[in-house]
């Protein structure tokens, strides 16, 4: 892990299930839109969790993988996640117009005027 970054946030996480604390250092911050990701050394995650060497929290491939089910939660492929961001991107949609609507910004709007942008 390269530590050499210009600076160091310290990050307290608290497990209430468990009723522990676990304190890390970030030496870096990067652009994901997706959502908040931690990404840590395996074999750190792994000693820091308890865990088995062959555990793995989390994999990421574009083939399929020979493992035994029993110890995949779930899978998520790349036709549910372009499914997920249309049906997303519509209620943005509609949430923007309606917002825009109340709000005043908009007094009215031709339902075509909508429709003809969508591509």
């Amino acid at each position: 892990m390269d530590t050499s970054a210009s600076f160091a946030i310290s990050l307290e996480l608290d497990d209430i299930s468990e009723d522990r604390r676990y304190a890390f250092t970030v030496y870096d911050i990067v652009d994901y839109s997706i959502g908040l990701t931690a990404y840590m050394d395996i074999d750190e995650m792994r000693e820091l969790f308890g865990e088995e060497d062959d555990y793995f929290n989390m994999l990421v491939s574009d083939k399929d993988l020979k493992i035994d089910s029993g110890r995949v939660y779930f899978v998520t492929k790349r036709a549910d996640i372009e499914n997920a961001a249309g049906i997303l991107g519509g209620v943005m949609l509609v949430y923007l117009v309606i917002s825009s609507i109340l709000t005043g910004k908009i007094k009215r709007i031709v339902p075509a005027e909508v429709l003809k942008n969508r591509e």
